[in-house]
């Protein structure tokens, strides 16, 4: 299902499709409105920076959804709490993601228990809460359907 532009321009958090390795610094420049080159000058420095750079490129290219398979994006993954949290608080889900892996690595994991609890605890009833929430269940129906 193809999204249109006005909601695809809600998504600041993604990586573009033609980027050099994954998109990321690409498609975060284009959405941000950063140019790429500076983004890739920040990361090279941050590399040189006990290396930090490398993790960090990696945690966005596989948290952050592609621009062309944004509704891929949305999908639930590993019981769906970053998803879910997104959508209840209007946030934007790659971001979410990204937010939580930094979490259990700077908690050396501990943050794991506390995703179960999360899970545990969300409600199971859906709520409308915004724009990113009804894309996400206009998609659901057409994959049901």
């Amino acid at each position: 299902m193809d999204l249109d532009n006005r909601n695809l321009d809600q998504f600041k958090w993604v990586r573009s499709n033609d980027g050099w390795l994954a998109g990321v610094c690409r498609g975060l420049g284009e959405r941000l409105g950063i140019e790429p080159w500076i983004l890739r000058a920040c990361l090279v420095i941050a590399i040189f920076w006990f290396g930090t750079g490398i993790l960090f490129y990696l945690v966005l290219a596989l948290c952050l959804p592609r621009e062309d398979k944004l509704e891929l994006g949305l999908q639930r993954r590993l019981l769906g709490v970053c998803s879910e949290l997104a959508k209840r608080y209007n946030f934007e889900v790659g971001l979410v993601r990204v937010g939580a892996v930094f979490l259990a690595i700077c908690s050396f994991g501990f943050s794991i228990f506390g995703y179960f609890v999360i899970y545990i605890l969300l409600p199971k009833n859906k709520i409308h809460l915004g724009p990113i929430d009804s894309m996400h269940d206009s998609m659901y129906r057409a994959r049901r359907s």
